[in-house]
C-alpha cells in the first residue's frame, strides 16, 4: 500500500497512479505531514528509506531485486547520519560495510552496520585524487598543503619509480638501501636529497665522496679498503671509486672511532690499505721502533708522505704488499 499525501490538492491512493503536479506540493510516504517536497518516513528500525534496484546502468542483462540502500543511520539532533549500503547486507554486525555521511560533523567515512566498527574507505583511483586546499592527516587544522600529525611510510624502490622529468620535478622516493632521492627535473636525474647532486643508486649501496674521504652512501663504513673493494650484499664497489682516502671502521659500529686511510684500489686487484710509508730504510730493521710503538699519524698516510697509520694495529689482512718508490733528485 502506497500513501501519497499532498498539501493543497486532493489526496489520491493508487499504486499505479502517476500525476504531473501543476504546482510544487509537499509529498510524504509513510507520513501525512510531510515537511519537504518528498519525505520518506518509517517507524521500523531496520527498514531502509530507499532502495535502488533492478537493471543496472553499467551493463545490460544485470538485474537484481536487491540494490543500493539509503538509511537514516543515526537521526538525532545535531547528529544526522546517512548510511549507504547493500540492501542484501544490512544485518547489524561487524562485517557488513556501509558508507557514512555525517553533515553535522562534515565527515565521510566507512563503518560496519553495527555503527561502531570502522572500515577502510577508498577514495580516488589510479587516475589520482585532486584535493583543494590544505590536507591534514591526524589533524583538523592543517597549516600546510600536506600536514601529517604522525609518521609517514614510503615504499622502497629497487629501481627508479619513473623517469625523472620536469613534470615530476621535486618528487621524493627511497631506494632499497633507504637513501632519500629527489627528482631534479632540470637535469632529468634522481639525486640524493642530502646534497642535491649525487646520483641515486636504487638497488645497491655505492661509495660516495663525503668531504675529503669516501664511505658507503648510507653513511656507514667498511672495515678495510679490501672490504670496500670486495663489497657484500647491497654494498657494491660502485659510485665514487678509485685510489684515494676512505673512512674505515675496523671494529665496526659502536667500538673505536672510525678513521681515514689511503686505499690503493687498482694495484694487483686493489683493496690495499696503506699502513706505513717511509723513506728511511733503517726504520724497517727487525728491531726498529716502528714495529712496536703505538704512535700513529692523525690523518691518512699516502704514497707521497711519511708516517704510520692507525690501520697498522687495527686492520686484519692476509696479504702484505711492499712498494718501492726510488727517491728522485
Amino acid at each position: 500500500m502506497i500513501t501519497l499525501t499532498t498539501i493543497g490538492h486532493k489526496q489520491r491512493r493508487n499504486r499505479n497512479y502517476r500525476r504531473v503536479w501543476p504546482v510544487a506540493p509537499t509529498s510524504g510516504i509513510g507520513t501525512t505531514a510531510p515537511a519537504a517536497k518528498l519525505e520518506l518516513y518509517d517507524t521500523v528500525q531496520a527498514n531502509p528509506r530507499l532502495i535502488l534496484s533492478g537493471q543496472e546502468f553499467y551493463a545490460a542483462a544485470n538485474t537484481s531485486t536487491s540494490g543500493i540502500a539509503f538509511l537514516a543511520g543515526v537521526n538525532r539532533t545535531s547528529n544526522r547520519q546517512l548510511w549507504i549500503g547493500d540492501s542484501a547486507a544490512l544485518t547489524s554486525n561487524t562485517t557488513n560495510p556501509i558508507i557514512r555521511i555525517s553533515p553535522n560533523g562534515l565527515a565521510i567515512d566507512a563503518i560496519a552496520t553495527d555503527g561502531v566498527t570502522t572500515k577502510q574507505l577508498q577514495l580516488g583511483n589510479t587516475a589520482g585524487l585532486n584535493l583543494l586546499g590544505n590536507v591534514g592527516i591526524g589533524t583538523v587544522t592543517p597549516v600546510a598543503t600536506l600536514d601529517v600529525a604522525g609518521t609517514m611510510r614510503m615504499a622502497k624502490n629497487a629501481s627508479a619509480p619513473y623517469s625523472c622529468d620536469n613534470a615530476h620535478d621535486g618528487a621524493l622516493a627511497i631506494t632499497s638501501s633507504y637513501t632519500q632521492c629527489i627528482c631534479k627535473g632540470a637535469s632529468s636525474s634522481w639525486v640524493r636529497v642530502t646534497d642535491g647532486s649525487s646520483t641515486c643508486y636504487w638497488n645497491s649501496i655505492p661509495i660516495v665522496i663525503n668531504g675529503t674521504s669516501r664511505n658507503w652512501s648510507d653513511g656507514t663504513y667498511a672495515i678495510s679498503c679490501n672490504a670496500y673493494r670486495s663489497g657484500s650484499g647491497l654494498y657494491t664497489y660502485t659510485g665514487d671509486t678509485g685510489d684515494g682516502v676512505y673512512t674505515i671502521d675496523p671494529d665496526g659500529a659502536g667500538g673505536s672511532a672510525a678513521f681515514t686511510v689511503y686505499c690503493d684500489m687498482t694495484t694487483e686487484g686493489g683493496g690495499w690499505t696503506a699502513v706505513i710509508t717511509n723513506s728511511d730504510a733503517s726504520r724497517f730493521y727487525a728491531d726498529a721502533p716502528l714495529w712496536y710503538d703505538t704512535t700513529y699519524d692523525a690523518g691518512p698516510i699516502t704514497p707521497s708522505s711519511r708516517g704510520k697509520s692507525q690501520s697498522f694495529a687495527t686492520v686484519v689482512g692476509s696479504s702484505m704488499m711492499v712498494i718501492y718508490l726510488p727517491l728522485k733528485g
